[in-house]
């Protein structure tokens, strides 16, 4: 803390003026002596330095210099600190001391300072005081005992004193406070007196700090209405709070004062400015896009008064600022919504550009649309392509109508220098690069309809021999880099490629595959880089080949490669990257520890708290007891200090248990219990029991959007009687959801922002009850077609006449549709089985409701085999289906892979089905359905009559068939998920596409047990592999393959359940009849797994 203060006072005495006023003083005294501490300071000599502004500020004393004695006080408050220890208090207590020396404008450029250093001190310390709670000792002049509501009132405090005398600071010119104040550049027109200073100094601290540090019974609430309105209605604003610890409120008050100052100002600036600063401070703090539209409007108001000065540009830069952040939430892969706010943005800048030329506004604005005009381009391409096959690129660009695409051809050396190049080095290889001959050049037609946003589409690059090349894609011919922009890349066509699997050991094994079939290669060279030293150029260290299942197992590393190389005959590829140690220190796996359970969380002072601790040893997962091991356990307060320790030693089971006393007369809060390998915390507090409790009614009543909504509540106490005349604070806030649409990859998400839509104080009745209403309002930006779904989120904050504040929450939702259908179906179904659909139907607020619907099963035509993309989507797509399939055959195009737009084949179910909230669907065993892929759909008709649906999509399957299902190159279904030790887990595999090789691994705690390789061909294979007592605590199947370029990748977990460790619990009571009054006996009953007797010991805590 005082390196902070140090650090502060350094910072604020460097922004210290070091000429002096230009009155009646002696000034060449003060020059020379400031001139000396200079000197001094640069010396490095503290003590001395002191020594000089000790006679500075005993001689303005005398003058009465106040800016000099005020400096003077910086300067010694600093050096203090350096030369002396525990001196934060009194460096304080020495500024609050000389307040009253000073004359009033003095004394309130030091409550502005002193008020900073209080803030400043709370900046650093947030965590210490977020710790504390009021009602703990509090030694006044010992800020260290102070808790988060004095040191927020006492920095409030200040910054309140040093604007307590509007009247005077406004008639004080800033300029005659130059020796102790640094003005920025256009100051004197946006801040001319000495309160504009002082006003926005607090506000550069207050707005910026939390808004609700304290929590009141009754809190200060922002109103958009109200405080993001027009400065004339703003001026007369009602901001009168209990709350005398909101920032909010502060920074409110201090705008009103300010904008009431210079309301009729013949020069505007000031006045603008603070409404400008005024508006944005609100719109942060109500980030919702009801508030947003109020601030245009506010912007609107005050643009159109003030259009004939030259300030008028910078309101309008404001609001195209706004235009700007709308433009930049345009989703062009989803709606239109805000697609040409960009293009607004710059015609609102074009109109002050003309009104106002060279005015600080039009400044502004020309640097926005200078930004909003730049040109963007950046290009993904796969990294390594098949030889002599075509592949897609895809392009990003904005506010461009034609690129250029130039591919050439390079070396491996230049390939390699490529790889490990800084982006500087990157640009300087891209200029060598372009003077070449290419081996493909052409020109791409952008779509453009001049909204200036960022677009995406593909663009072709044609067959490659074998080798390294590099693709340039400029908007210009000429690839300039400082005229145009451009993206450079380096791409291989190689039939090469490997995946990786890190060992615990810290080895890496190599699989090296041929990209196109997945098949492994025998005797592909295979060279590790690694950087040397401070060379920034990898060098090749360690070498190896493949074996017959295509196997490189490079050793520990004791270094990272940071590059691999794999060479085979003619094909060659360098990789971008390599292989990192996973080395695993045995020292590390194994550790201690302790892990503490209290008999309560929160404890009074001078309660008693009761500990108990368990010491383990930990190997990796494996936990083990400590028995008979001994500890030191220790109580920390609230500052980390040690209150009390006791020196344990664990019993047969590995526990100890002990006790310490909370506390009295010292910081109340967040409290520690440590040993030396673990920890808890508990709560000391001078906490109340409760004396009574809030709940809601439940809301029966259906509800739709846009009816008032009667809230009905009440408080009683713990014992019944009724809590009435008790303040009742609200507030209902609005989320939005959207309903699970089954598949919608293509589909995103609309945005929609929470929002506060109703707030309000009422008061309990004599028996106890309250009521309240608000409009289920609709977020009006979203489209019908998005189904959003809201929930109203309903709080309540009662608080009684003694002060005490309970609080509840309910929440309700609406929606336009009354009825939402439910529907489960599995991923995957087995027809050789019984297949079971639930089904179901609700309201908006989860209720179950009656219902009588279809059922209905409908096999799918999949368009072909569909792989995922390498790209991202895009959102403009000039090129035809043919042409699309022609380079990518395997891909979708457009929405293809959606089953939403297969075609629908032969109806294999349909079926009646009613309930009432919920029912269930069962096919009879081995249903006659075609392995492949099923829609899924479950129509009803609501109370409007109107048809609803839910839809799921399936993959039917038979474990009996030897062909894989639908056309799919990586099926999978684990028939077994769940299996015991001396079972076997058994699973199928398969593809319908021909010799495909697939890698399957098991996994157990880190550990590959066992690797084959499978070869597939247009089948369905069944697997399995024994399952041992070591496997519990689950395995794993990693399943890899490579193919088209794509690899493809697939974990599956088998649950190996811990069930030899599971105990049984259970509660025995025994009252003899025979003996009236006999207390109540209670036994637990713990047995294991097979219900035989264990020897355990617990720990129960009792509540009443």
């Amino acid at each position: 803390m005082r390196l902070a203060i140090l650090a502060f006072l350094t910072c604020l005495a460097a922004l210290v003026y070091s000429s002096g006023n230009p009155t009646h003083f002696s000034m060449d005294w003060y020059d020379e002596a400031w001139a000396k501490v200079d000197s001094l300071d640069q010396e490095g000599l503290p003590k001395s330095a002191l020594e000089v502004v000790e006679d500075i500020y005993a001689r303005a004393q005398t003058d009465s210099n106040d800016p000099h004695l005020i400096k003077s006080l910086l300067y010694r408050s600093r050096y203090r600190l350096v030369l002396e220890e525990e001196v934060s208090d009194k460096v304080f207590a020495d500024l609050n001391d000389n307040l009253d020396g000073l004359s009033g404008p003095s004394q309130a450029v030091l409550h502005s300072i002193i008020g900073q250093l209080y803030w400043q001190y709370f900046e650093q310390n947030r965590y210490r005081f977020y710790n504390r709670t009021a009602g703990g000792a509090v030694d006044e002049a010992s800020i260290e005992t102070w808790d988060l509501r004095k040191i927020v009132a006492t920095a409030l405090g200040h910054y309140r004193a040093s604007l307590a005398d509007p009247a005077t600071l406004k008639e004080i010119d800033v300029d005659a406070y130059l020796p102790i104040v640094s003005l920025q550049k256009d100051s004197r027109t946006d801040r001319p007196t000495l309160y504009d200073f002082l006003a926005h100094r607090a506000l550069d601290v207050l707005q910026n700090g939390e808004s609700a540090l304290t929590s009141p019974v009754d809190p200060f609430r922002l109103v958009a209405e109200r405080d993001l309105a027009p400065a004339a209605e703003y001026l007369n604003a009602e901001l009168a709070t209990s709350d005398s610890l909101s920032l909010q409120a502060e920074v409110l008050r201090i705008y009103q004062s300010l904008l009431a100052l210079h309301s009729n100002d013949r020069q505007p600036d000031a006045f603008v400015h603070a409404d400008l600063r005024r508006l944005a401070y609100v719109r942060s703090q109500l980030s919702t896009d009801h508030a947003r539209e109020l601030y245009l409007s506010a912007l609107d108001s005050l643009a159109a008064r003030h259009r004939d000065f030259p300030v008028y540009a910078e309101i309008r830069h404001a609001f195209a600022a706004v235009l700007v952040e709308k433009g930049r939430s345009y989703d062009p892969l989803g709606s239109d919504s805000n697609k040409w706010q960009l293009k607004e943005a710059t015609l609102v800048c074009d109109e002050a550009i003309e009104l106002h030329p060279g005015s600080r506004g039009s400044q502004r604005c020309a640097s926005l649309q200078t930004e909003l005009r730049q040109k963007r381009l950046n290009v993904q391409m796969q990294a390594v392509v098949l030889p002599g096959q075509s592949t897609f690129a895809r392009i990003e660009y904005q506010n461009l109508s034609l690129a250029h695409v130039k591919v050439v051809r390079i070396s491996r050396d230049e390939a390699r220098e490529w790889a490990y190049s800084s982006s500087r080095q990157i640009a300087a290889l891209t200029e060598t690069i372009i003077k070449r001959e290419s081996v493909y050049e052409d020109e791409l037609m952008l779509p453009d309809d001049g909204d200036m946003q960022l677009h995406s589409t593909l663009f072709e690059i044609p067959a490659l021999a074998m080798g390294p090349y590099a693709l340039l894609v400029g908007s210009s011919a000429s690839y300039s880099v400082d005229r145009d922009v451009r993206f450079s890349g380096t791409m291989t066509a190689s039939f090469l490629s490997y995946i990786e699997r890190r060992e615990p050991d810290g080895g890496n094994r190599l699989y090296t595959l041929n990209r196109e079939s997945g098949h492994p290669i025998e005797g592909v060279s295979v060279v590790g880089y690694r950087r040397e030293g401070g060379n920034p150029e990898p060098a090749p260290d360690q070498t190896d080949r493949s074996d017959s299942n295509g196997m490189v197992r490079f050793g520990s590393l004791a270094r990272n490669y940071n590059n691999l190389e794999l060479t085979h005959r003619d094909d060659w590829l360098f990789s971008g990257s390599g292989l990192y140690s996973n080395r695993r220190n045995p020292g590390n796996n194994q550790y201690p520890e302790t892990r503490f359970f209290t008999d309560r969380a929160i404890y009074r002072p001078g309660q008693t708290i009761h500990f108990k601790g368990i010491l383990l040893q930990r190997d990796r997962d494996e936990y083990s007891i400590r028995a008979r091991a001994k500890t030191t356990v220790a109580f920390y307060d609230v500052n980390g200090r040690e209150i009390g320790s006791q020196e344990l030693t664990s019993n047969d089971y590995g526990t100890v248990a002990g006790q310490f006393v909370a506390p009295r007369g010292v910081l109340t809060g967040r409290m520690t219990i440590r040993d030396s390998h673990g920890s808890t915390v508990v709560s000391v507090e001078e906490y109340k029991r409760p004396r009574f409790e809030v709940q809601f009614d439940p809301v029966t009543e259906a509800v739709a959007l846009g009816d008032s909504i009667r809230i009905r509540g009440s408080a009683k106490s713990l014992a019944g009687a009724a809590i009435g005349y008790a303040t009742v604070q609200f507030s209902v806030t609005r989320s939005t959801y959207f309903p699970w649409w089954g598949y919608r990859s293509w589909r995103p998400w609309p945005r929609s922002s929470n929002a506060e839509i109703a707030y309000g104080t009422v008061q309990t009745d004599a028996d106890g009850t309250f009521a309240f209403s608000f409009v289920a309002a609709e977020d009006e930006s979203l489209e019908a077609s998005h189904r959003p779904t809201y929930n109203y989120s309903v709080v309540a904050d009662v608080t009684d006449i003694s002060g005490e504040t309970r609080g509840a929450s309910t929440s309700i939702s609406a929606a336009r549709e009354s009825v939402f259908l439910t529907l489960n179906v599995p991923d995957r179904v087995d027809a050789d089985h019984e297949i079971e659909l639930s089904v179901g139907a609700n309201n908006v607020n989860g209720q179950p409701l009656p219902f009588e619907g279809e059922v209905r099963v409908t096999r799918l035509e999949k368009p072909g085999l569909l792989i995922p993309s390498t790209l991202a989507a895009v959102d403009t797509l000039v090129i035809s289906r043919d042409a699309f399939k022609q380079v990518a055959p395997h891909e979708a195009y457009l929405r293809e892979g959606d089953p939403a737009t297969w075609k629908r084949g032969k109806v294999v179910l349909r079926r009646d089905i009613s309930g009432d909230g919920t029912a269930t669907l069962t096919t009879e065993r081995r249903v006659k359905w075609k392995p492949g892929y099923y829609e899924v759909k479950f129509a009803a008709t609501n109370e409007a009559g109107e048809s609803i649906e839910s839809v799921r999509y399936t993959t039917v399957f038979s474990s009996r068939d030897d062909d894989a299902p639908g056309q799919t190159l990586d099926w999978f279904a684990m028939l077994t998920p769940t299996v015991e030790p001396g079972e076997r887990a058994r699973y199928l595999i398969g593809s319908t596409e021909k010799n495909v090789r697939v890698l399957v691994e098991l996994e157990h705690d880190g550990k590959i047990i066992n690797s084959e390789w499978i070869r597939l061909s247009r089948e369905q294979k069944e697997r399995s592999f024994a399952v041992v007592e070591e496997y519990r605590g689950n395995v794993a199947l990693h399943f890899t393959f490579a193919w088209k370029n794509h690899v493809f990748r697939r974990t599956e977990t088998v649950n190996v359940p811990w069930t030899n460790k599971q105990l049984s619990m259970t509660w025995e009571t025994f009252r003899s009849k025979l003996y009236p009054g006999q207390d109540e006996t209670w036994r637990l009953k713990i047995s294991g797994p097979k219900g035989e007797a264990v020897a355990a010991e617990m720990v129960a805590t009792l509540y009443d």
